[in-house]
């Protein structure tokens, strides 16, 4: 099957790295536009039995640069990864065109991926501000058992990995409430 990487959103400067690498690697791109965002991913992808549909065409509020690999061996993708750091750190969302998606249409795939994107983003915040309260000088801190108890909290609930975005959220924010006066 021909090896295809579909992008969207890319800068200027981001697409014309990316354009260069993957073309060394003889790997052929697919800039998703407004027509492609309604079909199928595996349409996009050019997989066999996956026909472009007659939809309308779709609109997406997807902010972030994306790169889906179609076709691609883990060791292929990796060693573009690799390449693509020697230019700049790409913060995208980079993901593989499994047997799963294959049958979802792109716009959908883009809620999805933003409710991942800002689920990890919420574990990141967390996590980091968790590092700032264990960094705080206690001396400092009004409630230190509250913010001691938030803590643990946090942590058991991390642990759990059974993540939703509102209650990561609402750890964040209370946690940074309590070390307030250390801020």
């Amino acid at each position: 099957m021909k090896k295809i990487v579909c992008v969207y959103n890319l800068s200027k400067e981001h697409e014309q790295v990316i354009e260069s690498l993957l073309a060394k690697q003889n790997i052929a791109i697919v800039k998703l536009n407004e027509r492609l965002l309604n079909q199928k991913i595996g349409a996009a992808a050019q997989l066999p039995d996956f026909p472009y549909e007659d939809r309308p065409l779709a609109e997406s509020d997807f902010d972030e640069e994306l790169l889906l690999f179609a076709n691609l061996s883990d060791a292929e993708v990796d060693q573009f990864a690799d390449e693509l750091k020697k230019h700049f750190r790409f913060s995208g969302v980079m993901a593989m065109l499994t047997e799963h998606n294959r049958n979802w249409y792109f716009i959908d795939f883009f809620d999805e991926v933003m409710k991942d994107h800002r689920l990890f983003k919420a574990i990141d915040e967390l996590r980091e501000e968790m590092k700032n309260c264990e960094s705080a000088d206690p001396s400092k801190v009004e409630n230190l058992k509250k913010l001691n108890d938030t803590l643990m909290e946090a942590f058991l609930y991390l642990k759990a990995q059974d993540y939703e975005e509102k209650r990561l959220l609402a750890l964040s924010s209370e946690l940074r409430r309590l070390r307030g006066a250390a801020i």
